[in-house]
């Protein structure tokens, strides 16, 4: 039987760490934590020496929790700042035991779906655009599903200028006011 890894190889290359979990079979341990440039995930196998260690670029590392003894989900941040604001933006990430970035996307879960959906998308936007949202669509669709849909036009290639904020945020409102209605309170906002 192989040894396990030294503390120094799987705690070796974090500056700080938040989190440590282990697989529900005690058989391996995930390390979320930061490399001083971004965020670091370090799983270990009880009965190897290997270390297989993933890194997530500019973000704030918060957590990782098993999914069964195969799959881990890692929970990271990002900033987005825009003139004089940050954007604190949340998100997990579906990492297999072996290092391995895995499958997932909300499309998936379509059929799960009991709230009211707005996928709002900037018209070139180069990172998701059109394809993500016309997948989510198509899902929610598939899945009998409603859903709302728009297309912010001159944007610029992000949602990263106040402008473009400011449209996103006068689509939600709209949204949220037909979603959610909130009766008898009286309007203020005249």
């Amino acid at each position: 039987m192989a040894q396990a890894p030294s503390l120094a190889t799987v705690f070796g290359r974090a500056k700080t760490i938040e989190q440590v979990s282990i697989s529900p079979d005690g058989q391996r341990l995930a390390i979320i934590g930061s490399d001083g440039r971004g965020g670091l995930l370090s799983i270990a196998t009880v009965d190897t020496d290997e270390v297989k260690h993933l890194k997530f670029g500019p973000v704030e590392p918060l957590g990782v929790t098993w999914v069964g003894n195969d799959h881990l989900v890692v929970r990271i941040a990002a900033v987005l700042k825009v003139d004089e604001h940050r954007y604190r933006f949340v998100r997990n990430i579906l990492v297999t035991a072996d290092g391995q970035l895995g499958p997932i996307s909300p499309n998936r879960l379509a059929a799960h779906v009991r709230a009211p959906i707005l996928l709002i998308e900037a018209e070139d936007d180069p990172y998701g655009g059109a394809g993500q949202s016309e997948f989510m669509a198509d899902a929610l669709t598939r899945a009998g599903k409603p859903f709302e849909r728009v297309v912010l036009r001159d944007t610029g290639r992000r949602l990263n200028t106040t402008a473009a904020l400011t449209q996103m945020l006068e689509v939600l409102d709209v949204f949220l006011a037909k979603a959610l209605p909130v009766t008898g309170v009286a309007d203020v906002t005249h």
